[in-house]
């Protein structure tokens, strides 16, 4: 099969599992009528099922693993219809991320022999081993949700909550965190086990387990953790995910120490650990421990930012990816010195990635502009909302300062876009980017124009 058709698959598959979760979601079954504290009608009560609209934004949140919700979880979808949900993320997050390093796979056999060595080197992993591979990615992410659903339960138990109540709430919260989707059983997400670190650290380990992607887990696995071993991919998941971590954690924490609505009252170890869970959940699960919409507006740029970057490539979280990230850094920090290669890592990077780097950040930021600006306009909101808004949805984050429920139903379209966008988008522009064979016949004279 060629591999633009393989791309075109996933985002067909992905259509499907939206179209199938919103027809699921709208059974009497699945609803209870409530919407809890969403602050709009959501539909008529238990026995009608949901509306359209509802069940197709949410089918639309899970199967994308954003999150971002227009009804309270916890109330109004009923366990058969939780179960849909988590059915729908595990589909979207592992099925698209085993699809995807299928993908990067393929292509690896379909680049000609100098760059297929070159990206199979790159990735650890040679055109042969797919199917070996894709089964070893697929048990990692079973063995990872089975570990955190053991954990959470059992401090679930710890808690008081009964076996099924424990057993069940474990089980989606595991999935869910793996998987990047942040949808949780309970109306205030998190922000309950503010103070548990047995609840919020188990999520937190899922969240970058499931973020790191199956080709640094492979080499991390094949290369036992030794640096000088590891290739400029594993290399620069692995740095940008511990600068993200790090320098989020010590942004946040420092803007909302003495904030009292969120982390000014909480004991400084307490502090610490949910500056750190807030730095985490950005990249790209959507989990809150403390009230969102009660942050500073300099804490929702500082999230917005971690939003915009993501995750890892071949992973289940979304973004523009840690690893374009660091290619636009390294790029910046060649040009500051003045240096003729672009240097990262103990590698040089070719012109062909840091032009494929900048045509993602390029295309990820006007959409998320053009976005902010129709929203915006149609709802009158306020701008630093409306951005965090639609950068959480590109980015398949999840997290919200309350207004998804209220925006009109032609601004919710748009995010339901953006959710499709940020999940199959990238997939299907780096594939074209990689399988492009067009060759200029001329060449236009060089001139070299002003910059600043």
């Amino acid at each position: 099969m060629r591999i633009s058709k393989l791309a075109g698959l996933l985002t067909v598959s992905f259509l499907l599992t939206v179209a199938i979760g919103t027809f699921l979601l709208m059974l009497p079954v699945s609803s209870t009528g409530d919407p809890g504290w969403a602050s709009v009608s959501a539909g008529p009560q238990i026995g009608t099922g949901a509306p359209l609209s509802v069940a197709f934004f949410t089918a639309m949140s899970a199967t994308s693993v954003t999150g971002l919700i227009i009804v309270d979880t916890a109330t109004y979808w009923t366990t058969f219809g939780q179960f849909v949900l988590m059915m729908l993320f595990e589909l979207g997050g592992l099925g698209s991320m085993t699809m995807i390093s299928f993908i990067v796979l393929a292509l690896t056999n379909n680049l000609g022999l100098g760059r297929r060595e070159l990206s199979s080197y790159a990735f650890g992993v040679s055109g042969g081993e797919a199917k070996r591979v894709i089964v070893g990615a697929v048990k990692f992410s079973f063995a990872m949700q089975l570990a955190g659903f053991i954990l959470l339960t059992i401090r679930l138990l710890y808690l008081g909550k009964g076996l099924t109540s424990a057993t069940w709430e474990g089980a989606f919260l595991a999935v869910s965190a793996f998987n990047n989707a942040g949808f949780a059983p309970y109306s205030d997400n998190l922000i309950g086990f503010s103070h548990d670190p047995f609840i919020l650290l188990p999520i937190s380990f899922l969240i970058i387990g499931g973020g790191l992607g199956f080709p640094v887990v492979i080499a991390l696995r094949r290369h036992r953790f030794q640096w000088r071993k590891l290739r400029l991919t594993a290399r620069m998941v692995l740095v940008g995910t511990a600068s993200l971590i790090i320098g989020g954690t010590t942004v946040i924490g420092a803007l909302e120490w003495n904030n009292p609505a969120t982390l000014g009252n909480m004991p400084v170890p307490i502090k610490i650990l949910n500056a750190y869970f807030s730095a985490v959940s950005p990249r790209t699960a959507g989990f809150n421990s403390i009230d969102i919409a009660v942050q500073h507006s300099e804490t929702w740029a500082a999230t917005d930012f971690l939003m915009f970057i993501g995750g890892s490539p071949a992973g289940t979280a979304g973004g523009i990816k840690t690893t374009t990230m660091l290619v636009v850094f390294f790029v910046v920090l060649r040009e500051l010195r003045g240096s003729q290669y672009t240097n990262a890592l103990g590698w040089q990077l070719d012109q062909r990635s840091i032009s494929q780097a900048m045509t993602v950040v390029g295309i990820s930021t006007s959409t998320i502009l053009v976005a902010t600006f129709i929203i915006r306009t149609q709802s009158g909101l306020e701008l630093g909302r409306v951005l965090f808004e639609v950068t959480s949805a590109l980015g398949t984050v999840g997290l919200t300062t309350g207004i998804t429920p209220t925006l009109p139903i032609s601004a919710q379209l748009i995010l339901t876009f953006l959710m499709m966008v940020g999940r199959v988008g990238p997939v299907t522009v780096a594939t074209a980017l990689v399988l492009r064979k067009k060759k200029d016949s001329y060449a236009l004279p060089i001139d070299k124009p002003l910059i600043g």
